[in-house]
């Protein structure tokens, strides 16, 4: 079964774990780059990530834009 993760500030990204996908909340660019890092390189199949997460790591993302795993897909922030 194809592994799901959310990544972003807690409000946004809390209500999430309740459908059964990972949450991981990461405030700062740094801890946001490698948690999407890590869960690239653990066979995480889809990566949500919160928009303003996303704005802080966009040239990590523009490394996985052109693989099809795992899929980073934006999501808006509360």
């Amino acid at each position: 079964m194809a592994k799901i993760g959310i990544v972003g500030d807690y409000d946004s990204i809390c209500a999430f774990g309740a459908l059964g996908i990972d949450t991981f909340v990461a405030d700062d660019a740094e801890k946001t780059a490698k948690t999407v890092e890590d869960l690239a390189a653990h066979d995480y199949a889809v990566i949500l990530i919160t928009e303003n997460a996303a704005e802080k790591i966009t040239e990590i993302l523009d490394k996985y834009r052109t693989l099809p795993i795992p899929a980073i897909i934006p999501i808006p922030s509360v």
